[in-house]
């Protein structure tokens, strides 16, 4: 059984294991347990993790569950951690970005800005997977980095594009910030998915009218594009 004290350090006699202790912090969130178990084991605890059967480091189940302090601590001790990743290819960062936690995203990206790069399984950056979600804050945060030219360039396996994302899951909230980001950068407003279809094709195949009524001068820029 875990114990903590009231200082949130651990209570020596637990029959858990160090890792078992530790992805149960990850789960709580709490950072005194995590102090604790390093005052314990030293810091070599933050690698134990790495002899269990998970895929999952303690920094993903910490990303995916929104707990800050917590990421932080495990970055400071483990700054690698930001790009490991699991049995489905996720960072930390696409977890924390899916499930719109902008603070942790933050985080990750002061420690491992590369890491916005990193795909998952089927191909899909962390922005992707904001954007299929709604995640618009997310989304500006991804989209702050000197990398965020590169990152838009990014498809998907099923060779889609953000534009196309924010399109085919109807989020055009976060359409609006990724074409504020892109402003006339014609080799991104012109990429096609495995169709061929420009983020304009696809506007009129799912007639999404109000693309065309918030964003009418983003819409004559992709018709006006083909002339050059």
């Amino acid at each position: 059984m875990t114990m903590e004290n009231s200082k949130g350090v651990v209570v020596a006699g637990s029959t858990a294991t160090m890792a078992g202790l530790l992805y149960d912090a990850a789960i709580t969130g709490s950072v005194g347990v995590l102090d604790g178990l390093v005052q314990q084991y030293g810091k070599v605890i933050v690698s134990r993790f790495s002899l269990t059967s998970f895929s999952e480091t303690p920094l993903h189940l910490a990303a995916l569950l929104g707990h800050l302090q917590f990421s932080k601590r495990l970055l400071e001790l483990r700054p690698e951690l930001a790009s490991e990743q699991d049995s489905e290819k996720c960072t930390p960062l696409h977890l924390a970005a899916a499930n719109g936690h902008d603070q942790v995203v933050r985080e990750l990206l002061e420690t491992d800005k590369m890491a916005c790069l990193m795909q998952d399984q089927e191909g899909r950056v962390p922005l992707h997977l904001a954007a299929m979600r709604g995640r618009a804050v997310v989304v500006m945060e991804l989209l702050k980095p000197v990398l965020a030219h590169e990152l838009l360039k990014k498809k998907t396996d099923d060779g889609d594009g953000v534009l196309h994302l924010c399109l085919k899951y109807n989020h055009l909230d976060v359409l609006k910030v990724v074409l504020q980001v892109i402003g006339k950068d014609r080799e991104i407003l012109m990429m096609t998915d495995s169709c061929g279809n420009t983020i304009l094709h696809l506007a009129v195949m799912l007639k999404q009218g109000e693309v065309h009524s918030q964003y009418p001068s983003r819409i004559h820029y992709f018709n006006n594009a083909y002339a050059y």
